[in-house]
């Protein structure tokens, strides 16, 4: 990982897949003039030129953070020219709405404007008050991510965190993992279910019952579709450790929550360890309606917990950027506290099973 870029190195990353373009269809690599994002596809569409964000391009491997410019080593590495590439913007970039193309058809204001925005995760940072390092958001999806903010650019070799540009004095921090929904939902269809049948109604239930079981010995390791933080292996692969005759579906769904849930506390610390512990943790995702989850991960991350109302994040934050622009205020939608307090008891039990579940992973490492 080079810290100018703050982008870790991983097959996902364009960088490489440029790179791997260039050396196994190098015909078709010589007849690209330019190299873009659906974003920047659409913008030019729409007003003619390539520019694209100083978020989006963090996430290339190619973009200097600390300079702001296209960064020559990785050029090199991928075999491009920074004309190839679309001129930076910062996020708040904006051009006349009247020059769209479709304009016309459209109930404009004077003066209105398109403003270029960021990616999903900077602008979902931003919609949860995620910018100063006070607040850590965790989302679990089909992934997972994990977000906080800062004041200047920030990486670390060692955990390989991300940092993203939001705008000329924030930025966003945090790693990604393969490890979310996707580990559940595909126990569930291949394994606890005939076909997957019935998730809708029987998923929801088994999660909660779950809860009300103990695991003991039983150990997830989630690494299903390899993985990216905090082991950035895309080798890796899941098990379960400590399988017994007695243990039943709900067992086995608990130990795959936990598992998820101890890969996301790891990539926590590594983010702690280089900005230091926030105040809070903002969830997101359905897997945090069940009640014992979230009193499970409170003990985990011994943090107060939070939510906000159920929107679209990403959206929320581009609106935000939009008012802004215009001169208006927008602000970030209300925390929610959730009434969950540490529990010192089970919070030792929980730092029990997660240092034996990481000395699992390491003998598999």
């Amino acid at each position: 990982m080079s810290t100018d870029t703050g982008t870790p190195v991983h097959a996902m990353a364009p960088v490489v897949k440029l790179a791997w373009l260039r050396l196994s269809q190098p015909e078709v690599f010589a007849q690209a003039k330019r190299f873009v994002s659906i974003k920047e596809y659409v913008w030019h569409s729409w007003f003619g030129t390539w520019e694209v964000d100083f978020a989006m391009a963090s996430a290339t491997y190619l973009l200097d953070v600390t300079t702001r410019t296209w960064y020559e080593p990785a050029l090199a590495y991928a075999g491009i020219r920074s004309t190839a590439l679309s001129t930076l913007v910062p996020v708040n970039f904006a051009r006349p709405a009247s020059d769209l193309p479709f304009a016309h058809a459209l109930p404009l204001a004077d003066g209105a404007l398109c403003v270029i925005g960021g990616s999903d995760g900077v602008l979902a940072s931003l919609a949860a008050g995620a910018t100063d390092g006070r607040v850590m958001v965790l989302t679990l999806g089909t992934s997972l991510a994990l977000r906080t903010g800062h004041t200047e650019p920030s990486t670390d070799i060692e955990s390989r965190s991300f940092c993203y540009i939001l705008d000329d004095h924030r930025f966003i921090l945090g790693s990604p993992s393969n490890s979310g929904g996707v580990v559940l939902d595909w126990l569930y269809r291949n394994v606890l279910s005939e076909d997957g049948e019935g998730f809708a109604e029987r998923f929801p239930t088994l999660c909660a019952e779950a809860g009300s079981v103990e695991v003991d010995g039983l150990y997830c390791i989630p690494y299903i579709t390899g993985e990216r933080a905090p082991i950035w292996d895309e080798t890796s692969s899941a098990a379960f450790v400590g399988l017994k005759v007695y243990h039943r579906q709900p067992h086995l769904m608990r130990a795959a929550i936990e598992g998820v849930l101890f890969n996301a506390y790891w990539i926590a610390q590594q983010l702690m360890k280089q900005r230091g512990k926030p105040d809070r943790l903002l969830v997101s995702g359905k897997l945090f309606q069940q009640s014992w989850v979230l009193a499970w991960i409170a003990n985990l991350f011994e943090l107060p917990l939070a939510t906000q109302a159920d929107m679209d994040g990403a959206t929320y934050g581009a609106a935000m950027l939009a008012a802004r622009r215009a001169g208006l205020a927008l602000a970030a939608p209300p925390l929610q506290p959730l009434s969950t307090k540490v529990d010192a008891e089970a919070a030792e039990k929980i730092h029990r099973r997660y240092r034996q579940w990481r000395e699992l992973v390491r003998k598999r490492s």
